[in-house]
């Protein structure tokens, strides 16, 4: 009889021993999953964005290649393939090291990246026997072979960076929603804890509601590093298409400034040696030369056209549109509405690309004939329009998976204002409309 006053005691003490043990597993499950929260933000994100970094410098590097691969055989009249062979290198030097870093940061990836070491391999040796056919003086045969071998094998390492790409940004998204699988079950275990401990008592209850304050405290700390880390990559991004800019600008003025003079004095050299010699090779030399001067310029102007600095946006865009139709081989009818302001130039050269790559989509993607390009100025806002005839497609399910388009919306955000994508319908084409905020007088 003498131990029944100790009873409710000894309860207590169970209650306590109870509570203490919630606060305690409550306590280590909290850190556990904290760092487990940041192991994802700190390793799992930061590596994923580091290897997407290296998948898009290998599908610009694969752009290159189809772009110098389209022009060894399309060209008219057409050069020697050899001169590509710099290009060729440079291309391979720098995809090599790609996949060097890209392994580092993703080595779990080892299959594919086996898969697109092969198919460089073959594409390497295919190139090497049409330089090889090339140097010796045969080009038709080095031409066929790349079309009949080279080409294909292009497109495949292309669609297999893409598909890559594709794959390490869904690799992203479940990381994202592991994180917030995480935390939502956090939230839930809290609520539980919560209940049975106020059901122990007043001080268990006191001794559970300051765990409670303690575990929404780190978890709002957890909620700002995942705000701060969605800003620095929005920085980020941002920062890699201010740095895309600055190397066009830097390759387009080492084109026009050093190979344009290059080929100045290389024009001057053949008009001297012609006047001393009579070789027929000359003029053709010499008409070689005018053609290379021009094609420079014109790639010049197409990586960072100084018509944008020295008239203004819409002079540039009516320039590009007939560029643009010409290369492309499509209409493209240029239209300007109000008297544009005056545009910093980071706004006008963002909004010239926007243009860029949305013709460059309707002509690649959409296989438009004509393309209409409207830029229209309102009382506080300025808006580009761009609407095709091309098959047209449906903006909902690529969302998210265009990189181009990605970078479109990028553009537009960054200076404040909205692009807008409407599919309307098969053959219906595809209009692009972008609206950002100016100041007049600015």
């Amino acid at each position: 009889m003498l131990a029944e006053p100790r009873l409710p005691h000894n309860r207590l003490l169970a209650g306590l021993a109870v509570m203490l043990a919630l606060v305690l597993g409550l306590g280590l499950y909290a850190a556990g999953q904290v760092l487990a929260l940041r192991h994802f933000q700190r390793d799992v994100l930061e590596r994923n964005r580091k290897d997407t970094l290296q998948l898009l410098r290998m599908q610009q590097d694969a752009y290159a290649l189809a772009v110098s691969v389209h022009d060894m055989v399309g060209n008219v009249p057409r050069k020697p393939i050899s001169i590509w062979g710099l290009e060729f290198r440079r291309l391979r030097l720098d995809l090599n090291q790609a996949l060097q870093l890209e392994a580092q940061y993703a080595p779990d990836a080892r299959v594919r990246r086996e898969q697109l070491q092969t198919d460089l391999q073959q594409f390497w040796t295919v190139s090497d026997q049409v330089f090889a056919l090339a140097r010796r003086g045969f080009e038709a045969p080095a031409a066929a072979l790349v079309e009949r071998e080279l080409d294909p094998q292009r497109l495949g390492i292309h669609n297999l960076i893409a598909r890559w790409l594709v794959d390490n940004d869904h690799e992203q998204q479940r990381a994202e929603q592991a994180m917030e699988t995480v935390f939502h079950r956090m939230l839930l275990n809290f609520g539980l804890a919560t209940a049975l401990l106020l059901g122990l008592g007043m001080l268990v209850a006191f001794w559970a509601l300051r765990a409670n304050r303690l575990a929404f405290a780190r978890i709002s700390r957890l909620a700002d590093d995942l705000d701060r880390h969605a800003h620095r990559l929005e920085e980020m991004n941002w920062r890699v298409l201010n740095v895309q800019e600055e190397t066009l600008q830097h390759i387009s003025r080492d084109l026009h400034d050093d190979f344009g003079q290059l080929l100045t004095a290389l024009g001057l050299m053949l008009a001297r040696a012609e006047q001393t010699s009579r070789s027929p090779e000359l003029p053709e030399a010499r008409a070689l030369v005018r053609g290379a001067q021009q094609k420079i310029r014109t790639l010049s102007q197409l990586l960072r056209p100084t018509v944008l600095d020295d008239f203004g946006l819409a002079k540039t865009l009516e320039w590009y549109a007939g560029e643009f139709a010409r290369q492309a081989g499509i209409r493209v009818d240029f239209q300007a509405e109000g008297e544009a302001p005056y545009l910093a130039p980071q706004t006008a050269i963002q909004l010239y690309r926007i243009v860029q790559e949305a013709l460059n989509n309707a002509a690649r993607h959409g296989h438009a004939q004509r393309v209409e390009v409207r830029l229209g100025l309102l009382p506080e806002q300025l808006t580009i329009a761009i609407s095709d005839d091309g098959t047209g497609f449906d903006p909902a399910r690529l969302d998210g998976h265009g990189l181009g388009l990605t970078s479109m919306r990028e553009r537009a955000r960054q200076l404040g204002g909205r692009l807008d994508i409407t599919g309307r319908g098969p053959r219906g084409g595809t209009e692009v409309r972008v609206a950002v905020p100016v100041a007049r007088g600015a």
